[in-house]
């Protein structure tokens, strides 16, 4: 059974496919529109990603470039620090030993301090006595001068008595 169409259902047809085919290409347009907005996020969001990854890595590479200067710095330290400790221990001893002195010293110092102190006090109690005494002395002084005298005359009263 062949039916058989006329060249108005035909056109008919057509004119439906069409609009359908037409419907369906816009619709993909749409969606390719779309698919491309999307891919340039996508591209965006990459860029920024990848923008962010060399950051990264350039920030890695400049904390390995440090923590080698950093090892490179502690090797140098240890070295440095293994020349120099039998120095510090030396130096300690040193330090020990002349504590050991300076206390010796210090104690030294105050019993001289104490002996000056008492040297002090008994200068003091000399010189004391002696104000108290000077006019006693000088007194005595006087008397000693004035028996001197009278000596020296006797003795030269003799010595003319004698000659005569």
């Amino acid at each position: 059974m062949a039916v058989e169409v006329s060249g108005a259902g035909l056109q008919g047809m057509d004119k439906e496919r069409l609009a359908k085919l037409w419907n369906a290409y816009e619709m993909q347009e749409k969606e390719l529109v779309q698919i491309k907005s999307r891919i340039g996020e996508y591209e965006t969001a990459i860029g920024e990603k990848d923008m962010m990854l060399r950051t990264l890595k350039d920030a890695l590479t400049a904390r390995d470039e440090e923590i080698r200067e950093l090892e490179i710095k502690h090797s140098n330290l240890e070295k440095e620090f293994g020349a120099v400790e039998p120095k510090l221990e030396e130096l300690q001893k040193t330090l020990n030993t002349e504590k050991v002195r300076f206390s010796r010293l210090y104690s030294l110092s105050e019993e001289l301090e104490a002996d000056l102190k008492e040297a002090r006090a008994a200068i003091e109690k000399r010189d004391s006595w002696f104000k108290e005494n000077i006019d006693i002395l000088r007194g005595f002084s006087r008397a000693l001068s004035a028996r001197e005298k009278i000596l020296d005359l006797g003795r030269k009263s003799k010595s003319s008595e004698s000659k005569k």
